[in-house]
This record gives C-alpha cells, sequence and structure tokens, in this order.
C-alpha cells in the first residue's frame, strides 16, 4: 500500500494533471462556437468508462493484481499518442528580456522572467478570481456522493443490495449531461455561468434528498439526476474558462482552477464521514 501511494497516488495523480488540463485548454484553439458541445463530447469519455470498467476489474482482479494495473497502465498510455495531434494555434507568451534598455538586470525583468511560468493577468481579472473562489467553495459536498453512496444505500437498505449500479447511473447521465449541456450552454441566449450554478443547485438538492430515501428505485433517481447534472458542471468549466479569460489565459486559469479543486473534494468525504 505504501508504494501504491507513491506509484498510483502522487505518480499517477500527478501525471493525470499534466493529462487533462491540456485537453480541455486545446479545444479553445480550434473551437470557439461550438466550444460547449465539444467539451461535452471530449468529457463524456470518463462517464463512458465509469459505466464499462465495474464490468471488466473484477475479472482482471480474479486473474492478478498485477495484471489489472498493467491493463490500467496500458489504456493511460493512448493518452501519449492522442497528444501527438495536439498542435497549439496560439502563441505562447513572449520570451523574458534578460536585460533592461540600460544592460542592467532589474525587477521588471524579473518580472518578465517569472511572467513566463505564471500568468499574472488572470488574477487581476476580477469575474475569474470570483469565479476561481466560488467554485471550490460549493465542491465541498460535490464528492461526497461518489464516496459514500454505495456504503450509505447498504446500511439503508441492507448489506445484499446490489449498490454499485448506482455510481454506473452517475456515470450514465453523466455523460448523457455534458452532451446535452454542452449543446445548450452553445446557444447565444444561453448564460453559461448562471447554468453551472443551476447544476450545483440541483447537486445539492439531490444530494440532501438521498438522506429521505427508502427504497432501490428512489436511490437511482436521485443517483440518475446527479450524474445529469455533474455532467452540465463538467462540460461548462472549459468554456466558461475561455469565456472569461480568453485562450491565451485558459491553459493557466483551468489548472489553478482544478488545483484548487482538490482541498474541497480531498476534505469534503473526509467531513461527511
Amino acid at each position: 500500500v505504501e508504494v501504491l501511494m507513491l506509484t498510483f497516488g502522487l505518480m499517477f495523480g500527478g501525471g493525470s494533471s499534466l493529462a487533462y488540463t491540456p485537453s480541455l485548454v486545446i479545444l479553445g484553439h480550434y473551437f470557439k462556437r461550438w466550444i460547449g458541445i465539444v467539451n461535452g463530447l471530449v468529457t463524456a469519455g470518463s462517464s463512458l468508462f465509469t459505466i464499462v470498467l465495474p464490468f471488466i476489474l473484477p475479472s482482471l482482479l480474479d486473474i492478478s493484481l498485477e495484471l489489472t494495473f498493467q491493463v490500467l497502465s496500458g489504456m493511460t498510455a493512448l493518452l501519449m499518442v492522442c497528444s501527438l495531434i495536439f498542435n497549439p494555434l496560439i502563441p505562447s507568451l513572449s520570451p523574458a528580456k534578460k536585460v533592461d534598455e540600460d544592460g542592467n538586470t532589474s525587477i521588471k525583468n524579473c518580472r518578465d522572467f517569472w511572467g513566463q511560468i505564471i500568468n499574472f493577468e488572470i488574477w487581476k481579472n476580477r469575474r475569474y478570481v470570483l469565479w476561481a473562489f466560488a467554485i471550490p467553495s460549493s465542491l465541498f459536498g460535490y464528492f461526497v456522493p461518489y464516496t459514500h453512496l454505495v456504503t450509505f444505500t447498504k446500511e439503508v437498505l441492507g448489506e445484499e443490495t446490489n449498490t454499485q449500479i448506482l455510481i454506473q447511473c452517475i456515470g450514465a447521465t453523466s455523460g448523457v449531461g455534458r452532451i446535452i449541456f454542452g449543446f445548450i450552454s452553445d446557444r447565444p441566449w444561453v448564460n453559461r455561468i448562471v447554468l453551472q450554478q443551476i447544476s450545483f443547485i440541483s447537486i445539492g438538492c439531490f444530494t440532501m434528498l438521498l438522506v429521505v430515501a427508502n427504497n432501490f428505485p428512489i436511490f437511482i433517481v436521485i443517483a440518475l439526476f446527479i450524474g445529469l447534472f455533474d455532467g452540465c458542471f463538467v462540460s461548462l468549466v472549459g468554456p466558461i474558462a475561455l469565456d472569461i479569460v480568453g485562450p491565451s489565459g485558459a491553459s493557466q486559469a483551468i489548472g489553478c482552477l482544478l488545483t484548487m479543486y482538490t482541498i474541497p473534494m480531498t476534505a469534503g468525504p473526509a467531513i461527511a464521514g
């Protein structure tokens, strides 16, 4: 387990971050009018495997744990092939100047140097700052159903209940929601931020309804709606970032936001538990 904390935890987590952010940012280089539906299609893949893998992994685990990790590693390695088609169309930040007009190093040159690494401009954008802090504050309860739903349902309905289907329901409707709400968000009369706020309110309401559910069909209905609005939230992260800061700042805007996600998404389920 200690080795897995390093490999499957830190290394896989870090690699996933390096793969996930560019896959969203690159879309803004190629699409504008249909950026919502494009994001929905791209992110729907994770929902597909949320449904499929529970059927595949038990068979692999019956053979060996080593084979299971080898298969998962092979699937993840396909990302290296996919990334070969990434061809950024928007120029990166200009190179830093090593000396100023007087030929001396200065604070300005230092700022230029760090400006290549950190995009300070996005933090001067009030809309982005408000959005970047508001979203993580809403995520303390977001990951709770994913973590505790299976155990909670068994406590309510009994250990013999096939609770794994609930996570698959969330995954299925999340994929559908990403495509549907991605398409809706591309309508010129739709405010994407308001649409994302509606998704958060809906996820919160259905999560609270879990505590009064007393039979399996109700749990399934709630899981389906949680997944649907989860798809709405996920599909709009990239388009909203592009709307607020533009394609040139989207990379760090999305990256910083996802970094801030980790705190509530880690602490929320623990506190709820």
